[in-house]
This record gives structure tokens, sequence and C-alpha cells, in this order.
């Protein structure tokens, strides 16, 4: 089957690290790039957190600065496109691409309110395009395989779970604005609430401690997740910051007979003993994986049921409920 053709929106540092993927994707090929910044357009490479993006060959790839040049252009040749625009372009360019008839990748967070979530949502069901937003670690191999070990119970029940993710500020200026990022809950903490919902569903209710920092949101929070009051309920908790030196995800999972632990781009298994078992399982580039695993989806004309939109509004629904939490001096609030 002929590979479907994709163009990115967005080519700062997230859309590099998109960029550089394609060429290793089954079910899709880039053929056009757009960006308001002609500088971006002409590097080949970016580094951000999560190091370098990879060096490119854009020689091959149609080259535009605004996204109304690019639709006008690619519109029948193109399929779907990759937004990869600031978190407060996301709803607006997501609903334009659907309308104009591409399918639509775009980053995380989805949009900034639920309003906006709900037209995108709308967009894509008026359309008849499919949307799907890129919550990468639903994609990592060592993500998955937590979900795997919980779900097949070769440890028992699961009793605690840590997720946390911190680093320092990014260095775009409208990260500095918690009107157009959300400040680190909805831009960075996000990715581990997102994965816990996906994990264990929605829970009863959640409470969040926080500082503020220099986006003027909450840029460093410890979230409590309640998953029931009896003594089988797991505690779950998620931590997040902008206010560290160095980009460091993990989490510890604590099982009836057994634990896990993600620490130094390692996932390590322990037996109830605490002694380490051999781990074979690798982690895999999670960004190629959604990338290709959107336009399979695409391709089959399948909804993304790995990570429905809906799933994702979810989040996001959350994560603002967590800084209503954390304004209130970290009350509980009923999910």
């Amino acid at each position: 089957m002929k590979k479907l053709t994709c163009a990115l929106v967005g080519f700062g540092g997230i859309g590099h690290h998109h960029a550089s993927r394609y060429a290793r994707c089954r079910n899709v090929r880039l053929v056009a790039i757009c960006d308001i910044d002609p500088a971006r357009l002409a590097s080949a490479e970016s580094e951000t957190n999560l190091g370098a993006s990879g060096r490119l060959d854009l020689s091959k790839v149609r080259l535009y600065r605004r996204y109304d040049e690019l639709a006008a252009a690619e519109r029948g040749r193109v399929d779907m496109i990759d937004l990869c625009v600031p978190t407060y372009e996301h709803a607006r360019l997501a609903c334009r691409a659907l309308r104009d008839g591409f399918h639509v990748l775009s980053e995380k967070p989805m949009a900034l309110t639920l309003p906006q979530c709900d037209a995108m949502i709308a967009a894509a069901r008026e359309s008849g395009r499919t949307h799907m937003v890129a919550q990468c670690l639903r994609f990592s191999r060592i993500y998955e395989e937590l979900r795997t070990i919980i779900r097949d119970g070769r440890f028992g029940a699961l009793r605690r779970l840590a997720l946390h993710r911190g680093g320092a500020m990014p260095w775009s200026r409208w990260y500095y604005d918690r009107r157009k990022c959300g400040g680190a809950v909805l831009d960075l903490q996000l990715h581990d609430l997102d994965f816990a919902v996906s994990l264990l569903g929605t829970p009863l209710a959640l409470r969040t401690e926080g500082l503020r920092g220099p986006s003027g949101g909450w840029d460093e929070t410890v979230t409590r997740l309640r998953y029931g009051g009896g003594a089988k309920a797991p505690l779950v908790t998620t931590e997040g910051s902008w206010l560290r030196a160095n980009f460091k995800p993990g989490f510890e999972a604590v099982f009836e007979r057994g634990y896990a632990e993600y620490s130094d781009w390692k996932l390590k298994l322990f037996d109830e003993n605490r002694k380490p078992l051999p781990y074979t399982v690798e982690d895999e580039d999670m960004y190629g994986l959604e990338i290709d695993y959107f336009a399979g989806c695409v391709r089959r004309g399948e909804r993304p049921a790995r990570c429905l939109p809906e799933s994702t509004r979810e989040s996001v629904r959350l994560a603002l409920l967590q800084m209503r939490s954390a304004a209130r001096g970290g009350a509980w609030m009923k999910a």
C-alpha cells in the first residue's frame, strides 16, 4: 500500500524531532514543512531537553512560511498535517486543517481550555477527518511495559504508583506566559497525568499542591489521585517541575510481590525480595511510533483507539482541575 503524505506545521524543537522520525515510518512520508520563521526552515537540526533532533535533509521537502500557502498548494496532494505549533495555536490550526480536508496529528496538550478541545472534536466529526493528540507516553515501550505488568498480574496488585518528570524552564518566550502554555501542569506534568488516567481510569478525586514559577502558572506541583478509599486502592501521585536543572522522567511502582522502577532512562524490575530480575525489553522511539500509528489508522480508515481525542480531552479537564486545587491550597477536588 502506498504511503500517506504529510506536511509538518511548526518547525521548532518538537517539530524537528517529529521531522527526523519520518524516514523510518512505514505508513507515511514527510513532503512539506511550514514555519513562520525562515531561520528555522534553514536549520537542519535542533537541540531541546530531548537532546539533538538529528540532522535532516530538506532538499526534497517543500517549504512554506504560512499555513494558508501550504493549504492552498498541498490540498489534494497531502493527506495529513503534523501540528507542532505553540499550545495556544493548537485548537485554531487543528480545526482549520481538519475543515480544509486534512487528517491531523496535533502535539500535546490538546488545547488550553475545554471549549477548545470540544471544538477540535467537533471539527473532526463534521469534516470526516481523523484527529489524534500526540500523548507520546502511550507509545513508550517502557511505560507500556508497566501497563502489561499491571494487567498480567505477575507481581500481584498495584499498591503504589509515583510518576514524575522535571527539568528546566523551556527557552521559547511564549512559555513565560501561562495564558499561552498552561504552565508546567498543562505542558509537562500532563504527560504523567494522561498516562495514569489511560492506565487506571479517571480518579474519584484529586488534590494538588504547587509553587508558581516563571510562567506565572503552577510550575512545581505534587498531585495525589484518589482511586477508592479501601485498603486495596493504590496510592497514586504525579509530580512535575520546570524548576530543576536537568530533564529527568521516571516512575516507581510497588506491587504485592515486586517492584518496578524507571530511572536514568532504564526500567528495572525486582522480585518480592527486591532482588533484580533480568529485563530484555528496550525502549523505542515513541515519537516515530505515535506518528506511524496515527498514519496507519488513517490508511485503514480506523479511529485511533489507543489515543482517542476524547481521552486526551479528559486529561486536559483533570489538569485544569489540578490548577484549581493548587489555587485553593491543595483542596481535594471531585474528579
